[in-house]
């Protein structure tokens, strides 16, 4: 079916300009002094706009609202529902096909219908100015002369359920030349109809059908110098305010006592061009909140103040109801062939009020004409394009469907309460309807929120002044309500700040310092948040760590570690003591971080980068609550400075390298899952507790990389007690010196791999009875003696019988007393000379075997050396003083090829 000119018109000149800039201006009071003093005008009037439809070509066709119009653009589109359908449906299924009456041919002849009878064949009544039948649009289809509707097309016919209805779809188009009204699709038969905009093609008009309004509107802009940006949502033909059809007749127009929302369309000749002058007018359906939003500095500097932009406003419910409804659910079988007074809404217009319309509509009966539907407990629009506020009121504008529950009384709304939260930049505030908004006391011709004491105000309350709440508009069609809300910056609440970076959390502190808001602040990570050179400092000085060797007991080196400055905002944050930052959610440091001052807490779990750095230079314990975990080639410190700690509270896992110098600490566990593994290296310097439930494990990652835990001179672990503090090693253990304290009386020690004890010469202890001793204790099963000349005393440290493994690599060794390692087998590296070094009796070496490596040379001068198996010399081997050794009877055994030379103490006779 050619799509066919049912309505037409055409646009006069000044209406083809365009919008008007007065759209939605509110009439009275806008430049006045109410507008100084924050009120609006009285609470809620309705929409005069209207759009009209007319069946006569010179008529125009407009949308109009208070003060200005708007066009119909092409595309616009308008949906027709015939409400006579469901009276003819209700004779249709009255009666079976072989039963055939008069009412029903009455029914469909009124109509314009056709239907098949039992043989198919077509029962025609006479059609008048229309292209179709019924069943013959159906058979067009079929025959492939007709594209169906989108989804399913608009008819259903005798074949299926006895039922037929029609949701025609008119859409302003350009067709022959001009744009028109043309009928899409659909038909147009005799009888009532309501009209709705904008069409919804998914809607299946059989009982209801529904219009929906979106919980989450977005406005272009909150500008009020362009209204078109502040209404372009309003006015939206997709997402826009819902229009219904009313009909008033002329003779009551003033008074609008006999408003229905049916026209009726009667029979007509639309093929010889003649016609009457049926107009359809439109007005809103929907409400409209219409706020204008004043922002005031309050102890915030006027500067700062202007730049906060509104992100958004929306209307919630108090008490967690649901009163907002997203879908207008209009029952067309309660409808019928209505044309008279009994409106959908109620026939009376209320004369006390000569703004507002009323209804009749219980939505606990079971002949309600609407109900809303789809109910939500907030209605939200989103600023698309915020701008600053500079002191001047912005606007902002919510719509929304008249209240009316679903199988609920609608008087419930009566009770209900609101507030409006009003999101911005710079944190958002809830302005509270009761409590919050206020009315003149001597006259109600306004509004205002949060007046300064006045005697001239009195506040709104649930029990009084029921025209003044919100409620009063959601129980209207069609009416606008005007709110002016002042308010001070400094009462926005600031908090819950979302961050993905360093420079959103710089400008959350920022913005926190300009509101001049004191306590915790919170900001939210987003999923991959990064923070890369954080420095936590109360002043912008630059923060460096200073290095130790310690090796040398602790003794700083030159160099100095940069670790850059702390930007203002955070020294202007830290400069009130009751400042906190709460980084609530997981994050990544990267780059060079530095925590120099407290107040930083980190609930959830914080990875250190590869390649990062992360130091605590002060007096401050850093507590990782959440955890820390950190990659292979990032560094934590903990500096030499009394009070300097860092805490981990969750389970962790540390893959870089980990220092804490001799007057820092790391605090282990104070919740049952803190769990940390190390499969990096941990340098312990400083005191390492496993506090409460402190549990540490020494681990081999997936890739078999060792964990390594270096303990040096001042290293204090220590425990809260056995049952909970527990210190596990699966992989290495350097026993560099011998710790201040080891507390195996409170920490669960297991030891199921190798611990190593190391001395060098720069590193020659004087106590080096009490280092082997302590690492014999310990359980070190490896010893590594290298680099130099040991020049210290190797006093008797009884029978070291921990020992496994010796390596001797490149070292002179001074013995004044026997030393025992009888299980252990001594590798030698390079050359080794192993001398007395005393005037008294000659030492005794005790060992398991010497094996020399390839290319290595021991040499024994003055010493006894027992040995209770052959020492094996690999390729190219030196070995003197053999006449030494407890078994220098018997030749060694020479291992692989190349030279094996053995020598006497002398070193001038070669024995083998």
């Amino acid at each position: 079916m050619k799509p066919r000119k049912l309505f037409s018109a055409i646009l006069l000149a000044a209406l083809a300009a365009g919008c008007s800039q007065e759209e939605f201006v509110a009439p009275g009071n806008m430049e006045d002094n109410s507008v100084k003093n924050n009120f609006s005008e009285f609470v809620g009037s309705p929409f005069e706009g209207e759009i009209n439809f007319s069946r006569d070509d010179e008529a125009m066709t407009r949308m109009g609202l208070t003060g200005g119009k708007y066009a119909f653009v092409e595309g616009d589109q308008v949906g027709m529902v015939w409400t006579n359908a469901t009276a003819i449906n209700t004779q249709l299924q009255s009666y079976s096909v072989s039963k055939e009456s008069a009412a029903i041919k009455n029914a469909i002849e009124e109509a314009k219908l056709c239907k098949a009878n039992d043989s198919d064949a077509y029962w025609d009544v006479p059609q008048t100015g229309y292209t179709y039948t019924v069943n013959g649009y159906i058979d067009a289809i079929k025959k492939g002369n007709e594209t169906p509707l989108d989804g399913s097309y608009v008819w259903s016919y005798w074949a299926e359920n006895h039922r037929i209805f029609s949701n025609t779809r008119m859409t302003y188009e350009n067709i022959g030349g001009g744009l028109n009204w043309h009928m899409t699709d659909g038909q147009i038969f005799k009888g009532n109809y309501f009209a709705y905009f904008p069409y919804n093609k998914d809607l299946q008009a059989t009982s209801k059908f529904r219009v929906k309004q979106a919980a989450v509107q977005t406005q272009k802009s909150t500008d009020p110098a362009v209204l078109a940006d502040c209404s372009d949502h309003i006015l939206d033909p997709n997402t826009g305010l819902v229009w219904i059809s009313q009909n008033i007749p002329a003779s009551t127009a003033a008074t609008r006592q006999d408003i229905s929302f049916i026209y009726p369309l009667q029979e007509q000749d639309v093929e010889s061009g003649t016609a009457n002058v049926v107009n359809i007018q439109m007005r809103p359906f929907s409400n409209i909140l219409d706020t204008r939003l004043l922002v005031n500095p309050g102890t915030m500097t006027p500067a700062n103040a202007a730049k906060i932009k509104i992100q958004s406003v929306e209307l919630i419910a108090n008490g967690g109801t649901k009163p907002f409804a997203t879908t207008a659910a209009f029952d067309m079988s309660q409808w019928g062939n209505q044309n008279n007074n009994n409106g959908v809404f109620g026939y009376k217009y209320d004369s006390t009020d000569p703004k507002v319309y009323t209804w009749n509509v219980s939505g606990a009966s079971s002949d309600a004409k609407y109900v809303g539907e789809d109910l939500v407990g907030s209605i939200k629009t989103e600023i698309a394009n915020q701008v600053a506020n500079a002191g001047n009121y912005q606007r902002v504008q919510l719509m929304l469907l008249p209240r009316a529950y679903k199988d609920e009384a609608t008087t419930k709304a009566a009770t209900e309460t609101y507030k409006l939260r009003i999101t911005t930049d710079y944190g958002y505030i809830d302005i509270a309807e009761i409590g919050d908004w206020y009315r003149r006391t001597a006259g109600k011709e306004g509004v205002v929120v949060n007046p300064a004491e006045s005697k001239d105000f009195e506040a709104i309350t649930n029990d009084a002044d029921n025209e003044y709440k919100l409620n009063y508009v959601l129980a209207k069609i069609g009416t606008r309500a005007t709110r002016y809300i002042s308010f001070d910056a400094d009462k926005l609440i600031f908090n819950n700040i979302s961050i993905s970076n360093k420079a959103d959390l710089i400008d959350a502190i920022t913005k926190w310092n300009e509101l001049g808001k004191t306590g915790q602040l919170t900001v939210i990570p987003t999923k991959d948040c990064v923070i890369e050179n954080l420095v936590w400092n109360e002043a912008t000085t630059s923060v460096s760590l200073q290095n130790y060797d310690m090796y040398t007991n602790g003794q700083p080196e030159t160099k100095k570690l940069g670790l850059g400055k702390a930007e203002q905002a955070i020294v202007d944050f830290l400069a009130k003591p009751a400042n906190k930052l709460n980084i609530n959610g997981a994050f990544t440091l990267a780059g060079r971080n530095a925590i120099d001052a407290d107040r930083l807490l980190t609930p959830k779990k914080v990875t250190l980068d590869e390649k990062a750095t992360l130091a605590i230079t002060s007096a401050v314990e850093q507590e990782f609550k959440g955890g820390l975990d950190t990659k292979a080639t990032a560094k934590v410190y903990v500096a030499n400075v009394p009070g300097a700690k860092l805490t981990v509270d969750n389970a962790s896992n540390w893959a870089g390298e980990a220092t804490v110098y001799a007057q820092g600490a790391i605090n282990i566990g104070e919740t049952v899952s803190t769990n940390l593994s190390n499969t990096g290296t941990l340098n312990i310097n400083g005191e390492f507790s496993l506090v409460v439930y402190g549990k540490f494990t020494n681990a081999v990652d997936a890739s078999g990389k060792y964990g390594v835990v270096n303990l040096f001179a001042k290293a204090n672990v220590n425990g809260y007690d056995k049952s909970n503090s527990k210190f596990t090693n699966n992989a290495t253990i350097n026993y560099v010196d011998v710790p201040a304290s080891f507390d195996k009386n409170k920490i669960d020690y297991k030891n199921n791999a190798e611990v190593y004890a190391t001395i060098t010469a720069a590193n020659q202890l004087s106590h080096m009875t009490d280092y082997l001793k302590a690492a014999n204790t310990f359980g070190a099963t490896d010893l590594i003696i290298e680099k130099g000349e040991i020049n210290k005393e190797w006093n008797n440290a009884g029978s070291l019988t921990n020992f496994k493994r010796i390596v001797m690599d490149n070292v002179t060794l001074n013995f004044a007393n026997n030393v025992t390692f009888s299980k252990a087998t001594v590798t030698i590296n390079g050359a080794v000379t192993l001398v007395k070094n005393t005037t008294g009796a000659t030492p005794v070496v005790t060992v398991k075997q010497f094996v020399l490596s390839d290319n290595a040379t021991l040499t024994v001068k003055e010493l006894k050396v027992n040995e209770s198996a052959l020492t094996i010399m690999n390729n190219n081997t030196k070995l003197y003083g053999y006449d030494q050794f407890k078994l220098s009877g018997s030749q060694p055994d020479f291992n692989g090829s190349g030279y094996h030379q053995v020598y006497d103490a002398a070193g001038g006779a070669m024995i083998w």
